[in-house]
Formats: C-alpha cells, structure tokens, sequence
C-alpha cells in the first residue's frame, strides 16, 4: 500500500508541475499586458534593435490607441540611446494604407514591427497574394516588403492565438518572428513554410535575462529536413532527359536540369516531387487575357515550387517569377534543312558564278566585236576571212577552248590585240577546266543559310515556342525583328525537325538543343540533314526558376553557385549527349546510306550535263539548219 500511496503522490506532484509549466508557457490570459508586459516589451525592442536594427529601415506598424502609447515609449528610448541609429517610420493600421505602394518601399536593411492588438486588418492583407491579384495591371506589385525583417508582436491572446506563420505574406517572407507574452516568460516563435510548420518555439527568456547569442532569424532554408518540394518540368535535352520503360512510363529523369535538382536535393535535404508541364506549353507565354500557361503559369499560379527546364533568365519572365543564380548559358539558334543537292546536270556551269559567266559572255561578244572593226579600220588588210562575223565568231570561240588558229594575222594591229585575247581566254579556260573536274566528281549543294538575313529572304516557314515573338520584338536587329510576325508558335518539336528536314520549315530553339538533336537524330553517317545557322541571337543566362518573392532562392542559388565552381553542369552536358546519342544509334544506322568515294570512275550522272549541252547544240544546229532550208524555199 505504500508503494501505490508514493507513486499516487510523485504522479500527482508531475501533475501540478506540468500545469504550472504550461500556464507560464500559455499565451496571456487576460487578452492585454499588463505593467510588467510592458516593461518586458521595452525590454525585449531595445534588445532587438541592438541586435538586428540599428543602422536599418524600421517601420513601426500599431492598430490600437494603446499601442501607439507603447510605439511612443520604444521611440522615446531610442532617441535617448547615443549607439543605436536608425530611421523609424511610423504607420496607423488601415486598409488605405496597407494597399499604398509607399508603404512597402525596399532598402538595403529594412526592418517591419506590427504591433497588434486586434491583428484582423493586418491578417486579411497578409493572407493574399496581392502580386497574383495585380497580374492584368501594367505594372504587378507585391503590397508587401518580403526581404525585411519582419516582427510580430502579439499584445493579446487574440492575437497570440492567431497562426500568422501559415498566411501567405509571412510564408513568402525569409525572416519572420512571432513575439507572445505569458505570465512569466517572452516567447519567440518562428515559422517553417516548406516543412509544413507554421509555429516553432526558438525561445524564451525572462524579464532582465536576454540571451544575445541565441539567433532569433536563424537560416531557416539551410536544410528542408526530408520536406517535399514541387519541381514543374518537361522532357527537353539536353535540359532534361527521360527514360522510359517498356509501357512509356518515366522511370528516370536525366539532363543537365535534373541532376542538378537531384544534386539540391542532396544537399539541402528535400524530395522532389515532379509535376509534368503539358506537352503543347512547355515553358509557357502570357495568353491575349492576361493568364500563363506552361511552366511559367505552375510558378505564377504556385502549383509548382520550383520550374526547371532550360529556362531562361530575362526580363519579361523575371517580371512575374524570380531565378537562381545562373548555371548554364544559351543563344538562341535556327535550325534551316542542310543544302539540298543540286542536279548533276548543272555540273558545266557551276565553275563559275551566274556574274562571272556574264562578265565572260561579254567579254566574248565584245572581243568579236572588236576583232571585226579592228580589221575594218586597218590600212593593210589582212586576210579576207576576219571580214565575216560569223567567221569572227568561231575564230574567238577557238581561243576560249584553247584551240589554235590556223589563220594568223599578218601586221601589228591586229597581232597586238589577238595576243592579249588569246592570253585573257587561256587564263579563263585554265580556271574553269581545274574546277570543271571538282564540280563533275563531286556532288553540289545549293548554297547554305548562314545568316538571318538569308533566312529572312528564304521561303522557309519559321516555328517554335512562342517565347520566342518577344524576343523579336525586342531586338535590335532589324532581321531578328521580321520573325515577330512570321513564327508560328509550335510545342510538337519532334514534328517540327521532321518538317525542318523535310525542307518545309526552320525552327529556333536553343543552340544546345539543336546541336543534340542533329547530332544525335539527324546526322547520318558524316552527312547531316539539318543545319545551325551560324548567326545566332544574343546568349541568354540559364537558372532554376522560382515563384516570385521566392524564400527559396538564396540557399537554392549558393548550392547552384558551388556547382557552377566546379565545372560539373559542363561534364553533365557531355554525359547526357552521349546518352542521347546512343539511345537513337539504331534508328540512324538504319538510315545511314553508304556514300560514294571521291576515287569513284565517272559515270554517265557525272557527264550528264556534258551530254545535255552537246544534245542542245545539235538541236539548235538543226534549228538553224531547217530555217535556212526554209528561206531558200521562200525566195524561190
């Protein structure tokens, strides 16, 4: 009996202590401070002004009378202090001026205090996203200053009660404290959005024992322990790769994107959870109405955390989300159909240009011209051959193929001047004879598009995701500029290189993607079915991407940042294009052809257009040969 009447005892003793511990624990009974509260609140401003504020941007926030009483003292007390320095500001609670842009200025160190008696004004605005509400204005603001500091001092148990950690403006925020009163102690209170704790006891101290060591805006992002965060992504490469299994399902996600999301969640201690962006939006655009779509609609409508997928760091995207530190950089390519081989049959004009065979053409006709009339104006005549135009004609055609006269002249003139033609035409039938054999063994291309300017002028249609009409419209080149109009927005890109190689399209993409995609799908043997062009658009910076006002991007942008150090996203890239190359080896092999030697003989392809030149000279000798048999019959 004995033993049970001690137990009974020591148990009931617990009791009471534990009751006793949790009303002093308890946020303050009777709704308001009472006269050592306040003494305590003093104390625990001055302490957080020595330690956080002095030097900063401090906005003082108040609901209630009695709270500007106490507003009054901490400013008392500060303009007494001769080491703390700082720039106060002093606001009343109302709605005008929680939705004023001018309350919610950003300096180098700002600092907000909300001392809240009531705390339902304050609450009702730090619950929406006024920056998701502003979207269709011109210019989207946040009515919230999400780098400061800012400190929640709850003066009754109404407040105290209230869970302001889990309310979006505290969420977004990176440094949030909870300030609450008890009977006996001053509790410190700190919210961690992404581990789904909106309260967390950082400590307590009692009235003349402040604790300086202890950090009461501690780096709350420096690990997630084991919290899931959303990642909006798609298959893109070398960005992101995937690999299926047999029924088409994603068993692994690899590219440049994704290890460095697995690399993050490594060292930061979080999972991922992987939402697919639809396949016809990809990274998304700004509709006629005012909404995002794609990955950039996941970010601005917070269905996703955090968007990775080759995404571009530039000003219309960070308008509406916010990045990493750059990891990777990119231009903006085009893709056009490599040359198309030209016809063999074209194989005896293309030693020349279409200028230079016109600048021969005249000089033949001129050299005729002038063999005549240098004979007509000679005082000696030589012999009666040269009188004869046609004779001229073919005598001067002889000198263009090398042919030696058996008619020479006899005095100066006309020895002088046939001297130099026969010179000019050896050089320029020398010239064409050493390309003749090139351009009869070797199949021809049409000329590439190598600038934006050709492929301005060229009849290809252009497509690509619509990001890319903003970016025109933005440069400064005027070819750049004339795609605005002429791109077609397209998601299906697997379509579009088949079109591309098909010679109907062009398409503009990111160079690394292209340079992947015809390397590792459309390059066959050594010939490749599709082209870069060489002129690409300005380099862009390349970052995970984030919601806006974002607590995740200074510990996502450090890991980023000792990343990029180590030059690992460039063996990533290296890795992942053979990986790429290697899935689609099969397919390429079957369409690889075999390719003729330059050593091959000539074949009858080879002369055929040798052959199509002496069929037209027999049908125009026949021509002429029936036109003269024609007039004889007509004079008769």
């Amino acid at each position: 009996m004995r033993w049970w009447a001690l137990l009974l005892c020591c148990g009931a003793a617990w009791l009471t202590a534990w009751k006793a511990n949790a009303q002093e624990l308890s946020p303050n009974i009777d709704g308001k401070l009472n006269v050592t509260q306040e003494r305590e609140l003093e104390e625990v401003l001055m302490h957080l002004t020595r330690l956080y504020m002095d030097g900063c941007s401090v906005n003082i926030f108040y609901d209630s009378d009695q709270s500007l009483a106490l507003v009054s003292q901490y400013v008392q007390q500060i303009s007494q202090s001769e080491n703390i320095t700082v720039t106060l500001t002093i606001f009343k609670i109302t709605e005008a001026i929680l939705m004023d842009r001018n309350t919610w200025p950003e300096a180098q160190c700002d600092i907000n205090v909300f001392l809240l008696h009531d705390g339902e004004l304050l609450f009702d605005h730090a619950s929406v996203n006024h920056f998701l509400a502003s979207l269709h204005d011109s210019h989207p603001h946040a009515l919230w200053n999400f780098n400061a500091k800012n400190i929640l001092v709850a003066l009754t148990s109404k407040v105290s009660e209230f869970n302001a950690g889990k309310l979006f403006a505290f969420r977004k925020s990176l440094n949030f404290l909870q300030v609450e009163f008890t009977e006996k102690d001053v509790l410190f209170n700190t919210n961690y959005p992404y581990q789904n704790i909106d309260k967390q006891l950082l400590a307590s101290y009692r009235l003349h024992k402040m604790n300086s060591t202890i950090n009461l805006f501690p780096q709350k992002f420096k690990t997630f322990n084991g919290s899931t965060i959303k990642v909006s992504t798609f298959e893109h490469p070398p960005s992101v790769l995937y690999i299926y299994d047999a029924d088409h399902n994603v068993i692994k996600r690899d590219g440049v994107d994704m290890i460095l999301i697995a690399a993050l969640e490594s060292a930061l201690n979080f999972t991922a959870e992987y939402i697919e962006v639809n396949k016809g939006e990809l990274w998304g655009h700004e509709m006629p109405n005012g909404t995002w779509d794609g990955l950039m609609g996941m970010l601005i409508y917070e269905k996703a955390d955090v968007g990775a997928c080759n995404v571009f760091i530039e000003q219309d995207r960070y308008d509406f989300i916010d990045f990493t530190a750059p990891f990777n950089f990119e231009r903006g390519c085009f893709g056009t159909p490599s040359p198309k081989l030209l016809p063999r049959w074209t194989s005896p004009v293309m030693p020349f240009t279409s200028v230079t065979w016109a600048s021969f053409a005249v000089a033949y006709l001129v050299g005729t011209a002038l063999l005549y009339a240098v004979y007509r104006a000679s005082y000696r005549k030589e012999s009666i051959e040269y009188n004869s135009l046609s004779f001229d004609f073919l005598y001067v055609l002889g000198f263009m193929t090398m042919r030696s006269p058996y008619t020479t002249p006899s005095y100066p003139p006309l020895q002088i001047y046939l001297g130099f033609l026969w010179m000019f035409a050896t050089l320029i039938t020398i010239a064409y004879s050493a390309n003749l054999v090139a351009y009869l063994s070797i199949v021809q291309k049409s000329p590439p598009i190598d600038t934006m300017k050709q492929l301005r002028e060229s009849s290809l249609r252009l497509a690509g995701p619509a990001f890319w009409k903003t970016q025109f419209v933005a440069s400064i080149d005027e070819d750049a500029r004339s795609f605005e109009n002429r791109l077609e927005p397209r998601y299906d890109l697997e379509n579009v290189f088949k079109e591309v190689e098909a010679g109907e399209f062009a398409i503009i993409e990111n160079k690394q993607f292209l340079e992947l995609y015809v390397a590792g799908r459309y390059t066959y043997g050594d010939t490749a079915t599709i082209r870069i062009v060489k002129q690409c658009l300005l380099p862009y910076s390349i970052g995970v991407g984030l919601q806006k006002f974002s607590p995740l991007q200074e510990s996502f942008s450090k890991v980023v940042l000792s990343i990029v150090e180590f030059g690992l996203t460039q063996r990533w890239k290296t890795e992942v294009i053979s990986e790429f190359r290697l899935r689609y080896l099969e397919e390429i092999a079957l369409k690889t052809g075999k390719e003729a030697a330059v050593g091959d003989p000539l074949s009858i392809d080879h002369l055929l257009g040798v052959f199509m030149m002496y069929i037209l000279g027999l049908i125009l000798a026949a021509l002429i040969f029936a036109g003269e048999i024609l007039v004889q019959r007509m004079s008769k």
